[in-house]
């Protein structure tokens, strides 16, 4: 609700207007207008305050579930990363960062395209999916390293929502099973030189 006042006026309007919400402090928007002739005289000038408490408070909610948010994914044991709709790192956990050899890394704000340029295309086709808002996993997948050496991960993606029905980008559950699968490997081998003998 928007109140019209003189702007000499203004400074009290708002003193009495905290006390009408019983509030030693309440937060204001405030906004002022000259007013002129047709000259362009200066004739008076006119205040607008409104009470902006409920914006005020859902916006340090909304602050404060980013903050958890935030601290949640980047202390979780899990390797975990969230990307925006541009495939932007928005937050990632710790785990993540040791699991992909970024910990040297600020890789907030950069494009997981840039961070890992090699990716293959079917998996940008995989993200494009969840983008568009599928659910995908896999239980192990090749993942070819810039160094030439080649991980195991298992993974799992989900769309995340700003809103109903629009997708803010989506969110990669992930785990490196390399040493799972050359343990298989081991134990295959094993297995078929034992049967041998």
């Amino acid at each position: 609700m928007w109140i019209v006042v003189p702007l000499i006026f203004l400074a009290a309007l708002a003193f009495v207007w905290a006390k009408m919400l019983k509030k030693k402090v309440a937060p204001v928007e405030v906004k002022a207008v000259a007013i002129q002739d047709d000259d362009g005289k200066f004739i008076s000038a006119l205040g607008f305050i409104r009470d902006i408490t409920d914006r005020k408070r859902a916006e340090e909610t909304i602050q404060r579930n980013e903050q958890v948010l935030k601290l949640f994914v980047e202390y979780s044991p899990a390797a975990i990363a969230m990307f925006d709709r541009d495939m932007k790192y928005i937050v990632a956990s710790r785990r993540f960062l040791t699991d992909y050899e970024l910990r040297d890394q600020n890789i907030i704000g950069r494009s997981h395209y840039e961070v890992f340029p090699d990716i293959p295309e079917r998996w940008r086709e995989i993200h494009r999916r969840c983008l568009a808002g599928a659910v995908e996993k896999s239980g192990e997948d090749p993942f070819p390293r810039a160094d030439g050496k080649m991980d195991w991960v298992r993974w799992e993606i989900h769309p995340w929502y700003e809103t109903p029905g629009e997708i803010g980008g989506i969110i990669l559950f992930s785990e490196v099973i390399t040493e799972r699968k050359h343990f298989q490997e081991k134990e295959r081998e094993y297995a078929s030189a034992s049967s041998h003998h």
